[in-house]
């Protein structure tokens, strides 16, 4: 990816991105953690291929990842400031669709969208094993468990919120039909993926894309919006909010309604509805804690509970593998990036970019507290680097050029 960015001419190294604060610091933190990270990786032996190589091939793909996408020249590129948008849509989509074709060529391609639904019979085998272990469609003999797809399905689930969003109140819907067409292509087959899996993540991270992308929309739409008649939208809003919220206390109290009976009938959101929240990697995440400063070098000495290879936690299992200097500067490499987060969403950008930007941040989120990443696919790490080194350098190029007007 560098190598094609640079032939093309859209690599660009600006002196003002170099002094940047957040830049500098996010660059040597993340030098350091995959410096050390790796390094312990390998004097452990903890990784499958047991070599040098296995080590080095994520740390560079790791670094090469965040300085591409924070050295590429949006201003250059076509369609800005929406080309950020469409280069990580991009990355992100060779993860979703490995996890399609995947899941697709486990189940022989038989599922049909009312099967997928409705048949627990041909998913429940899977369904009763906690590893939902699934061959890779590109190596068949090379089987991943279920939170290894659940990340990538996460990042196209969390486009419901947009889409939602476009096909709602997008003032320039037929301008849009394509990008819409795309992300609920995306969407749909992550979607499909997730159901056919029992995915519960997901299903998450798709309820509060949803929510958060219609307040955000609302926000926007009714408090900053400069029309006089923003009381007016404001009072509709409040009223159907109160008739959709008084709707349902009636009808569960009328008709004793239980929502999780209605995810139980179908395969959508099932084990969500068997077993809510509850899961054993809390137990992890407070016993890798718990046992922080009596194996503060790593190794994966911790004893985790019965059944747990990992903790399920991107910075606790950095602790458990490699230590608490790495889970810190890891941790401080994505604190750092909250800054700029805020700073994205006070520019003045198409609000196409604000949900799309809002979307991947609780895809990520999700992955980052639920799942092992860097164990789990280095490349889905390596991708979410490119996301945070683009959206600084935007966010840098746009403040730059804010203040030379």
């Amino acid at each position: 990816m560098p190598f094609v960015a640079k032939l093309l001419g859209y690599l660009k190294f600006s002196k003002y991105c170099l002094r940047n604060k957040y830049f500098v610091l996010s660059s040597l933190l993340l030098v350091m953690f995959v410096s050390i990270n790796y390094s312990v990786t390998y004097f452990y032996n903890l990784n499958d291929e047991k070599s040098l190589t296995y080590s080095i091939v994520p740390a560079l793909m790791t670094l090469s990842m965040f300085f591409t996408g924070f050295f590429l020249n949006y201003r250059k590129m076509p369609f800005y400031p929406y080309n950020i948008m469409i280069v990580n849509i991009s990355l992100f989509c060779g993860g979703i669709l490995w996890v399609f074709l995947s899941v697709g060529q486990y189940f022989l391609w038989t599922l049909s969208p009312v099967d997928l639904l409705f048949s627990k019979d041909s998913l429940s085998e899977l369904y009763n094993s906690e590893a939902r272990k699934i061959a890779s469609f590109w190596s068949p003999d090379v089987f991943y468990g279920g939170p290894t797809f659940d990340i990538f399905s996460c990042l196209g689930i969390s486009l419901s919120g947009m889409i939602f969003s476009k096909s709602l109140f997008s003032k320039d819907k037929k301008e849009n039909i394509l990008l819409f067409l795309i992300l609920t292509l995306i969407f749909s087959m992550s979607l499909y993926s997730s159901v056919a899996i029992g995915s519960r993540t997901p299903v998450l991270v798709m309820t509060f894309s949803f929510f958060i992308s219609y307040i955000y929309t609302q926000y926007k739409y009714v408090f900053l919006s400069h029309s006089s008649s923003h009381q007016k939208r404001l009072s509709k809003l409040l009223v159907y909010a109160s008739i959709i919220i008084l709707f349902l206390i009636f009808f569960s109290v009328v008709t004793n309604f239980n929502l999780a009976d209605v995810f139980k009938d179908t395969n959508f959101g099932y084990r969500l509805a068997e077993k809510g929240l509850e899961t054993d990697r809390y137990d992890a995440w407070l016993s890798a804690i718990d046992q922080m400063f009596e194996y503060p070098w790593g190794g994966r000495f911790m004893k985790l509970p019965d059944g747990l290879r990992y903790v399920h936690n991107i910075w606790l299992d950095q602790l458990y593998d490699t230590g608490i200097i790495p889970m810190i500067l890891l941790m401080a490499f994505h604190i750092l990036q909250i800054p700029i987060f805020f700073d994205f969403l006070k520019l003045n950008l198409p609000r196409t970019l604000n949900l799309f930007f809002i979307s991947i941040i609780i895809a990520l989120l999700a992955a980052f507290v639920q799942a092992p990443v860097l164990q789990a696919s280095f490349p889905f790490f390596a991708s979410s680097c490119f996301f945070f080194g683009s959206i600084m350098k935007l966010t840098i190029d746009s403040r730059v050029l804010r203040y030379s007007m």
